[in-house]
């Protein structure tokens, strides 16, 4: 391709290309990165709340506990079940994953569940029904907890397989983004190239030489321009024409030879050269 122009044109082409390739590359990394911040926040709220359920769990069965405060695990209860119920919904509401929202909306669904179950035991205690009291707290209370727990270990392992699926997604963009940026630069380095190969000359010692004269034709040649000149003397001498180059071109300048051309005018003698000055 020679034209100026459509060099230049191709060029912007090719500099817009890796622009372009070069932010969504950038803005599949930025996304990567977030989506595994995103995992490992999510992670980590899940423990937290895991955590706070045991200690959900461990207060209320403080009720029932010889030398226990009633009032305080009360409202010990109270402040963790709180914590326990903004935890699920924060995860909830970051959870990308649809079997991880079902798992948080179970977790939750416990809880709630606790939450009831606790307000009876709590009546049991203040009417010193402790043993009722812990029928309920170490059966339902545990079964309760474990299954909010567990519904928290599904959402979690649930979130990080759907992170990591969108991790390998962006991670293929990203590829097929520079696959892409490469072929352009391909072609644009093939519409740039000449469409033909330049000539090369030969070295000089690789020209065919001329093949050099063969001495007969040399010497006929030598011979033939005397004769001719002669030939033409003579003939104007005579009255006639020189011969035609025709004439001399049918007979070939190889053939010609000395006792073929017309003698040479004999030399005055000094007696004739006086006659013809009177």
């Amino acid at each position: 391709m020679k034209s100026r122009s459509a060099r230049l044109a191709l060029l912007v082409l090719f500099v817009l290309a890796i622009g372009v390739t070069a932010y969504l590359f950038r803005k599949g990394e930025i996304a990567r990165r977030a989506e595994t911040a995103a995992a490992a926040v999510f992670n980590a709220q899940a423990r937290s709340t895991s955590r706070n359920i045991l200690e959900l769990r461990a207060a209320q069965q403080a009720y029932v506990a010889t030398g226990q405060g009633e009032n305080f695990w009360a409202a010990r209860v109270t402040s963790t079940l709180a914590t326990v119920k903004e935890g699920l919904a924060t995860l909830r509401g970051a959870a990308i994953s649809a079997d991880a929202q079902a798992a948080l909306d179970a977790a939750a669904g416990s809880i709630q569940d606790f939450a009831q179950m606790d307000g009876r035991a709590r009546t049991y205690v203040r009417g010193n029904q402790n043993i009722l009291a812990s029928d309920m707290i170490f059966s339902n209370g545990n079964e309760l907890t474990d299954a909010a727990v567990g519904a928290l270990e599904k959402a979690a392992s649930a979130e990080q397989v759907a992170r990591a699926a969108a991790n390998e997604t962006l991670a293929s963009r990203q590829s097929f983004a520079l696959v892409a940026a490469a072929a352009a630069a391909a072609l644009v380095v093939l519409l740039l190239l000449p469409a033909g190969e330049p000539e090369m000359l030969a070295p000089a010692f690789l020209e065919p030489r001329k093949p050099a004269p063969s001495p007969t034709t040399s010497v006929a040649r030598r011979v033939q321009a005397p004769a001719a000149q002669n030939g033409w003397t003579a003939a104007r001498k005579a009255g006639q024409t020189a011969p035609s180059d025709a004439a001399a071109a049918e007979t070939p300048a190889a053939a010609v030879t000395a006792s073929d051309l017309p003698p040479a005018p004999a030399l005055a003698t000094p007696a004739e050269k006086k006659k013809y000055k009177r």
